[in-house]
């Protein structure tokens, strides 16, 4: 999940920015509005990446899962 929201996260900036600002160096967008879908972007993203504060690895994916549990380490 976590690789999965960076990802989105970056192709989301990536592409808005791709499209966007070449609209706008040509005078093509509003500066208001290009401005104003801009915050709502980085609103987006930010929101999107504070999902990961709750995130937790599954046990499948540990460290130490391939070891049997009898030879595990303990913090």
């Amino acid at each position: 999940m976590e690789r999965a929201t960076i990802r989105a996260n970056l192709i989301w900036a990536f592409g808005y920015n791709a499209v966007t600002v070449p609209m706008a160096a040509v005078g093509w967008l509003n500066p208001m509005f290009a401005a104003a879908a801009m915050s709502a972007s980085s609103l987006l993203v930010v929101g999107n990446s504070l999902r990961l504060r709750t995130w937790q690895p599954s046990p499948a994916r540990h460290p130490d899962s391939r070891v049997p549990h009898h030879r595990r380490r303990t913090p």
